[in-house]
């Protein structure tokens, strides 16, 4: 106690040594000599910061711009205005999504039929063509894995979807992707003009503050989508003339990796709609927004096949497989974190029979 009680006061010895030899150098002790420690030690700081600040500047600046004129600075530097980035951002988002455009279309249809349209439809028509390339592709292998190879494994006999079930909801999605489609190209279209925080290059920022942004980002999605979700639930005329369609697929033989995208199109877009807002609020790479569109769109296929992975605190299929059947739980898309925040939390438990994993609701 008295080894530590002497190092307080060598602490205190000394910032009081460093206070006076500042502050009587620059101002009168009538000035300073009456404060307490603590304002005495802030006016040191704050002065000897000023000096440095101020000394260092003029000091550099005279000896590069005055005394070593034009050798290490150049009489006229071109350094890119406000206008001038953006301009170069808006290029760059361009080129980028060109290069994609021409990726995708030049392999799916011949050049004649889709170089002359505008740019636009060019970027619609990329999103339409891979849209339902990723819809029927997923769903089939996903399907034929679950109900043919691993039959009575993952999923019980009696709550393997009919056919007819399935088609249904091929029929309904495939209604709902051409306006599905068209919402990330008017995206990428907003993301081209500059009006949004989207960057097309790492030189802005590190890799930590984009792993921040990322964080945000998605912190942003998910609880703009619960509370989407949720409204479209609880305002009565929305679920009438939107989200029923969706929810006609109710019980665990209805429900199909299919069934992801088979909803009216304004429920699917009002849905994504917090992946384009969080780009007006955090600066997020484009890679990183089509990445996340594209995830949100495999993550839809997954939680609709009704196996419950029991990994938290990821909402899978098990949480939405409650939602669908009880109407009024598990409002998220990728986390249980806002339904445990809002008290909307439905959790499924798991029972092993020796043959699968069978969900029992609660």
């Amino acid at each position: 106690m008295a080894a530590e009680n002497g190092f307080l006061t060598q602490f205190v010895d000394e910032t009081t040594f460093y206070n006076r030899i500042v502050l009587s150098h620059l101002l009168p002790a009538n000035l300073w000599e009456p404060l307490p420690r603590f304002l005495q030690t802030w006016l040191r700081s704050y002065l000897t910061g000023n000096l440095f600040y101020f000394i260092s500047g003029f000091l550099w600046c005279f000896y590069i711009y005055y005394l070593k004129r034009n050798v290490y600075i150049p009489e006229e530097v071109d350094f890119p205005t406000a206008d001038t980035w953006r301009q170069r951002m808006v290029t760059q988002f361009v080129d980028e999504t060109t290069f994609y455009n021409r990726i995708v279309l030049s392999h799916l249809l011949p050049a004649n039929l889709w170089e002359p349209l505008p740019r636009f439809l060019q970027t619609w028509l990329r999103s339409y063509l891979t849209g339902n390339l990723f819809y029927f592709i997923s769903g089939f292998l996903w399907c034929f894995y679950i109900y043919y190879l691993k039959r009575n494994v993952y999923i019980p006999e009696d709550s393997i979807p009919t056919r007819k079930a399935m088609i249904q909801q091929i029929l309904v999605a495939v209604k709902g992707m051409p306006w599905y489609t068209l919402f990330p190209t008017v995206s990428e279209y907003m993301i081209e003009r500059g009006w949004t925080k989207c960057y097309s290059t790492l030189d802005q920022f590190n890799w930590f503050l984009c792993f921040v942004y990322i964080v945000l980002y998605l912190v942003i999605v998910e609880f703009g989508m619960y509370w989407v979700h949720k409204g479209l639930h609880d305002i009565k005329f929305l679920y009438k003339h939107l989200h029923a369609t969706h929810h006609i697929y109710n019980k665990q033989n209805t429900l199909s990796p299919f069934a992801g995208f088979a909803s009216h199109p304004l429920d699917g877009i009002l849905q994504a709609a917090p992946h384009v807002i969080a780009l007006f609020i955090v600066p997020v790479h484009l890679i990183t927004h089509m990445s996340l569109l594209f995830l949100g769109g495999i993550w839809t296929t997954c939680i609709h096949d009704c196996i419950h992975g029991n990994i938290w605190p990821i909402m899978g299929a098990g949480y939405h497989t409650i939602h669908h059947t009880t109407y009024k739980h598990n409002y998220g898309q990728y986390t249980i974190c806002m339904d445990w925040m809002f008290a909307t939390l439905k959790v499924p438990v798991a029972e092993d029979n020796g043959l699968h994993q069978k969900a029992k609701f609660d």
